[in-house]
């Protein structure tokens, strides 16, 4: 997708915004016909999800490693703070002392 052109990105940028504008009726009518808001937005969210395992698994290249992700510039250093905060947990606060 990096170099595509002009003619394929605006129909591609059309058919995202229309599905964008189909999915609340469409949402609307599958839970009344559910009766239950949760199973239907289980119901609509189940497709994509698989839709993007698909996708997942059909990927010509792998994902990036953490040693990969580690190695990437300093723009990539708050994602780098957030995966140790999600497995070591916060860091305390270091408060200044007024002198």
């Amino acid at each position: 997708m990096e170099n595509i052109s002009a003619t394929w990105l605006y129909p591609i940028i059309l058919v995202a915004g229309a599905l964008q504008a189909w999915g609340p009726p469409m949402n609307g009518v599958l839970r009344k016909s559910l009766t239950n808001p949760w199973l239907a937005s289980l119901v609509s969210f189940l497709p994509i999800i698989a839709l993007l395992g698909v996708l997942w698994f059909c990927l010509p290249r792998p994902l990036p490693t953490a040693e990969g992700i580690g190695a990437m510039p300093l723009g990539f250093q708050a994602l780098k703070d957030i995966v140790v905060i999600l497995h070591k947990g916060v860091p305390p606060l270091r408060v200044a002392e007024r002198g």
